[in-house]
């Protein structure tokens, strides 16, 4: 302080002393505290090729991956990067394909192990395949940047200061629980991925014991309840909420966006697929979405057994489609979707497929209901004699279930509850599980609501959902006891652990 700055000060009256003081005290309490690890040394910036002037901008998060990775981000992504620091809880949402687990998740990682270079990064998902193909792939493409670090094949890598990044999906508190910070050289980042599939005890663990240094919920919209939920709605002053929506990402075209209006109307999906906003919970769905969403993120162990095709049929080219899905023993996939205007092109589109897939007129059955019976004839006289099922038809237990389809979609719920399934990880047919409804049947039997009704609600045609549940039955028809009996159930409380 200079001698005329002094001078002043020493002129003041008390009163406008203690008013400069306090003054004073509430500029220093709203300035960010200078840590003396916040830059990055000379000699790395000389190292990388940056020059002088951008080396302050390495102080960030959103600095560091421009200049440092390359990454050419949007705004929103931008956004959410300038908020990554000590204390911060931050929930980023964005639209599928918004780059979450492609740019902003090794952004957050990369740097915060060059800044901190003995923390520890805890990366949970729902699902096991998320992390193994989305987020270490991510995250690999940069390994030529760090050669000093210990890169596994599994979801783990490992500083040259013991820093290290542990992947893993868990069903069990127990083992999120084993992550702490260590004081200010050694925090702890807890990133939950896909945070609308989070376990319901995730919240109280993370938040409740583990207590983060930085805490970041990222994922797509889900359904209007659960942790990330909350975290945009009624604890939303507790956490950094940005939202990204597809028109917010350069690459994601105006058509891409039409063509899901297009394909889902102005319904909870759309909204959900394009970052708009959160579903709307579907009131007397027949199956549970949150029983559908723990068996395709923890799929239980696949037992080989009989196979079962199923024909779903359409002649659209532009409407409902047609769709191939196939089972073998417990294990479901959509083998093919298409549209096709015509009889003889339909027939040839599925023959084809019986051919490369090996299936036999045995192993494959389809409904004949509609203009199904016309392509099942056709079908017949190329050789291909399916078995014929009839969704319309009386069930075999006619004192419980209204019709054929009906039966199905009650009996696959059971095999849904039970974990018993590998399901197909398709946004679609999991869109047209959930969202088909119960309606009170006659003499009080079990009843589900037709097509008509879905699409009078702005819901597709479930096509990809009736073909997976009719090839979830037995070969032949209808349900019985040995679809459950050939299918092994999955363990409960069990769990998949990555690079632990």
């Amino acid at each position: 302080m200079d001698k005329i700055a002094r001078d002043a000060i020493a002129k003041l009256t008390p009163e406008q002393r203690e008013l400069m003081e306090k003054r004073l005290a509430e500029q220093k309490a709203k300035r960010k505290p200078r840590e003396s690890k916040e830059f990055v040394s000379w000699k790395k910036c000389k190292e990388w090729g940056i020059r002088p002037d951008d080396m302050r901008k390495l102080a960030t998060c959103e600095g560091f991956a421009e200049l440092r990775l390359g990454m050419n981000l949007y705004p929103k992504q931008k956004e959410v990067l300038s908020h990554f620091m000590p204390g911060a809880q931050i929930s980023f949402v964005s639209c599928n394909d918004g780059g979450k687990s492609a740019r902003v998740l090794p952004a957050m990682c990369l740097w915060f192990h060059t800044i901190w270079p003995k923390g520890k990064i805890a990366c949970t998902s729902g699902k096991y395949l998320q992390i193994e193909q989305q987020i270490m792939p991510a995250l690999w493409q940069y390994k030529s940047m760090f050669p000093d670090w210990k890169w596994m094949d599994s979801p783990y890598y490992e500083t040259e200061e013991g820093g290290f990044f542990s992947g893993f999906s868990s069903r069990k508190p127990g083992y999120a629980e084993g992550f702490h910070s260590d004081g200010e050289d050694v925090p702890l980042l807890f990133i939950v991925d896909e945070a609308k599939s989070a376990e319901p005890w995730l919240e109280g663990v993370v938040e409740g014991r583990i207590h983060p240094t930085i805490l970041v919920l990222l994922s797509s919209h889900g359904f209007a309840e659960g942790w990330l939920y909350d975290s945009q709605t009624k604890r939303k002053n507790d956490f950094v909420c940005v939202t990204q929506r597809a028109e917010d990402c350069a690459h994601i075209k105006p058509k891409h966006i039409l063509d899901v209006r297009r394909k889902w109307g102005n319904t909870g999906m759309a909204d959900s697929i394009l970052g708009h906003g959160f579903m709307k919970l579907v009131e007397d769905a027949v199956l549970d979405y949150k029983a559908i969403d723990r068996l395709i993120n923890n799929p239980p162990a696949w037992g080989p057994g009989e196979i079962h095709a199923f024909c779903d049929f359409a002649w659209s080219t532009g409407g409902d489609e047609s769709v191939l899905a196939a089972r073998n023993g417990n294990r479901i996939k959509i083998e093919d979707t298409f549209r096709e205007e015509g009889l003889h092109a339909v027939c040839d589109r599925f023959v084809k497929r019986f051919k490369e897939l090996g299936l036999t007129s045995p192993q494959i059955s389809g409904d004949e209901g509609g203009g199904g019976r016309l392509i099942m004839d056709e079908l017949d006289r190329r050789g291909w004699r399916l078995q014929r099922w009839n969704n319309g038809a009386p069930s075999r237990d006619v004192d419980h279930f209204q019709d054929c389809k009906s039966e199905c979609w009650y009996n696959f719920s059971e095999l849904v509850d039970m974990g018993n399934l590998i399901l197909p990880d398709d946004n679609d047919l999991r869109s047209q599980l959930i969202n088909r409804k119960r309606i009170a049947g006659s003499k009080g039997r079990l009843a589900i609501e037709t097509k008509t009704d879905m699409k009078e609600r702005g819901v597709p045609s479930p096509d990809r959902a009736d073909a997976v549940i009719g090839c979830a039955m037995p070969s032949g028809g209808g349900w019985s006891t040995e679809c459950v009996s050939t299918i092994v159930p999955a363990a409960v409380g069990s769990y998949q652990s990555i690079g632990c």
